[in-house]
C-alpha cells in the first residue's frame, strides 16, 4: 500500500513537472509572438509614415509644378499684351509716334482668376492668385548707356561702384579684361564697393535695384520714378515737381484712370506744362516718351499663398511685334 502511494505521488509530481514545462513553453511562445507582433507593428507604422511623407512630398511637388506652370501662363498673357500694344501702334498712320505711359492697358496688373476667364478657381484655392504685372524697364537709368554725369547723380551709387561701371563699359573692370556690358542688374549686387543699404534702400531713398536697369538708352519721362528724374543733370526740383504733378492727373495719384502723359518733348510738353527753361534741354538730352523694353512678372500661388512661383520675362519691342530676350523663374515656400 505504501509502495502504491509512492508511485502515485511520483506520477503526480511527474505530471506536475510536465504541466509546468508546457506552461513555460507556452509562455515563451507567447512572448515570441508578442515581440513579432510588436516588430511587425513598428514596421507597418514605419511604412505607413514613410508613405504619408512621400505622399505629402509628392503633393507639394505637384503644387510647386502647378504654380510654376500658372506663373508661366501669366507671363505669356503679359507678352501678348505688349505684342498687342506694338501691333496697334505699328498699324496706325505714319504720323503716329509710339508712346509708353501709365494710362495704357499694359500698365494695369491682371489677375487671371478674376479677369478674362482664363482660369477657374477650384475648391481649396479661393485665396490664391494668378496674375501678371508689367514694368517699363526704361523708366530707370541704364548702367550700360547712361553718361557718367548721369550716374554721378544717382542716389546711393558710390564713386567706387560708379567708377567700376564706367570702367567695365570702356576698358574692363579688371586689368586685362575686355570692355563688356551688364546682362542683369543683379551683377551690381556683388560688385566691390556695393553695400546692402545702398542696394536695398530704405523708406526715404529707393535702393539701386529700383533705380537702375541694363536695358535701353534713355529715360522715359512718362514712367520714370521721381528719384530717376531728379538724377537727370540740369533738371531743377521745380521742373521735376511740375512733370510729376501733370503725370498724376487731377486726382494727384499715379496709376489711376486720369493719369496724363507727354506725346513729345517739344510742342506737346510746352502746351501741357509750359516752358521749363534749361530743364527742357536736359529732358531732350537724357529722356524720351516711348520705351522698347518691358519686364513682365507672373506670380502664382498655391495652398493659400504658402507656395509662390514667380516667372519674369524681359521683352523687347521691335516694329510690330515683341521678342523675349530674357527669362527667369523660381518657386519657394513662404
Amino acid at each position: 500500500m505504501g509502495r502504491l502511494q509512492e508511485i502515485t505521488r511520483s506520477s503526480a509530481n511527474t505530471a506536475a513537472l510536465r504541466g509546468t514545462s508546457r506552461q513555460a513553453q507556452g509562455g515563451f511562445v507567447l512572448v515570441v509572438v508578442l515581440w513579432v507582433l510588436a516588430m511587425l507593428t513598428v514596421v507597418t507604422l514605419s511604412f505607413g509614415h514613410r508613405t504619408m511623407l512621400e505622399r505629402r512630398a509628392a503633393t507639394y511637388t505637384l503644387d510647386h509644378v502647378q504654380a510654376k506652370m500658372l506663373a508661366r501662363g501669366a507671363v505669356q498673357r503679359g507678352i501678348v499684351e505688349i505684342r498687342n500694344k506694338a501691333f496697334e501702334e505699328f498699324s496706325r498712320d505714319e504720323e503716329w509716334t509710339p508712346l509708353t505711359h501709365y494710362g495704357q492697358k499694359w500698365a494695369r496688373p491682371m489677375n487671371l482668376y478674376e479677369q478674362g476667364g482664363y482660369f477657374q478657381r477650384q475648391p481649396g484655392n479661393e485665396e490664391d492668385v494668378v496674375l501678371f504685372y508689367i514694368r517699363d524697364a526704361e523708366s530707370r537709368i541704364s548702367i550700360n548707356s547712361a553718361p557718367p554725369e548721369l550716374l554721378d547723380n544717382v542716389p546711393n551709387l558710390s564713386p567706387t561702384v560708379r567708377r567700376r561701371i564706367v570702367n567695365r563699359r570702356t576698358r574692363g573692370d579688371q586689368e586685362g579684361e575686355p570692355a563688356s556690358s551688364f546682362h542683369a542688374i543683379e551683377e551690381l549686387r556683388y560688385m566691390q564697393g556695393m553695400r546692402d543699404e545702398h542696394w536695398f534702400g530704405d523708406e526715404n531713398i529707393p535702393g539701386l535695384r529700383s533705380l537702375l536697369t541694363v536695358h535701353g538708352n534713355r529715360i522715359n519721362v512718362n514712367t520714370a520714378l521721381p528719384e530717376v528724374l531728379r538724377s537727370v543733370p540740369g533738371m531743377s526740383p521745380a521742373a521735376v515737381d511740375t512733370l510729376l504733378s501733370f503725370r498724376n492727373g487731377p486726382d494727384g495719384e499715379l496709376g489711376t484712370s486720369d493719369d496724363q502723359f507727354f506725346r513729345d518733348l517739344n510742342e506737346d510738353l510746352n502746351n501741357k506744362v509750359g516752358s521749363l527753361g534749361d530743364s527742357l534741354i536736359a529732358l531732350r538730352q537724357y529722356c524720351k516718351v516711348s520705351s522698347d523694353y518691358y519686364i513682365i512678372t507672373g506670380v502664382a500661388t498655391r495652398r493659400s499663398g504658402a507656395i509662390v512661383a514667380r516667372v519674369t520675362a524681359t521683352v523687347q519691342v521691335m516694329g510690330n511685334t515683341a521678342q523675349v530676350v530674357g527669362w527667369q523663374e523660381g518657386s519657394f515656400d513662404t
